[in-house]
């Protein structure tokens, strides 16, 4: 249950949860919220730290995060997840497949219309295009600490480098896919079409730090060929002059 009084110091409204309607005072202070999407300050049951929470959670009497995460229902549930399964286990899930019981994927053979991939692409681009970099780092922050089962109030930097929070970002995905699509799915050495692609940076990822989300500097090339490259030039400092020399050898 929320602290009447604490929500009454630093909100300036104070609610009566005994009165069924509200009255009109509280419904000007609060500005004609509706009262369950209300802020109100709220302890948790467990720990007893303040935190600001929506009235409707409140009710719940719902745990923070960090003793969500220590709870030994929880504890447990993560243990079986990583839990190995024997050889027996997978022969059987393999024999009980959907499959191998005559039915076939409602998905399978099809493929999405260059509408729908457009407007995919486009939502994907429009959902962060607008953020700001100080909203750009709390989301990274908060995406961290959800994977690390944390609050964000214990946030102490990031675990992963720079390298995989970039390319492994949003921007960085739509990077990728920009880049693959541009060359049509294909390997641009080989000509191979499909299988395990790569986007390629033409002017390396580390000295070029201005064009690493810039779809021009990327190719498309198999896995393959992205190997090979890397042996013969190295990783890290590469050019587009490298890549010209790799492709018409």
């Amino acid at each position: 249950m929320f602290n009447r009084q604490r929500t009454l110091e630093k909100f300036g409204y104070d609610l009566d949860l005994s009165v069924r309607r509200r009255t009109q005072a509280e419904f000007e202070a609060t500005n004609g919220i509706n009262k369950k999407d209300l802020i109100v300050i709220d302890n948790c049951p467990s720990c007893g730290v303040e935190r600001e929470i929506q009235l409707r959670a409140s009710k719940k009497n719902a745990l923070c995060p960090k003793c969500f995460h220590n709870l030994p229902s929880t504890i447990l549930a993560k243990q079986n997840q990583t839990k190995v399964k024997s050889e027996e286990h997978k022969q059987r899930m393999k024999d009980n497949h959907w499959s191998k019981n005559g039915y076939e994927s409602a998905f399978k053979g099809k493929h999405h219309t260059e509408e729908v991939k457009e407007f995919i692409k486009n939502a994907a681009n429009n959902q962060w295009i607008n953020e700001t970099e100080e909203e750009k780092l709390n989301r990274h922050i908060k995406i961290s600490c959800t994977k690390r089962g944390i609050p964000v109030e214990d946030f102490d930097g990031f675990s992963s480098p720079e390298n995989t929070r970039i390319r492994q970002s949003p921007e960085g995905r739509l990077w990728t896919y920009d880049v693959l699509a541009k060359s049509n799915f294909t390997c641009d050495k080989c000509q191979a079409r499909g299988g395990s692609l790569v986007a390629h940076h033409l002017n390396g990822f580390n000295s070029f730090p201005d064009q690493r989300l810039l779809p021009e500097n990327g190719i498309c090339l198999c896995e393959d060929c992205h190997e090979e490259f890397h042996e013969k030039y190295g990783r890290g400092d590469n050019t587009v002059k490298q890549y010209e020399e790799f492709k018409t050898v």
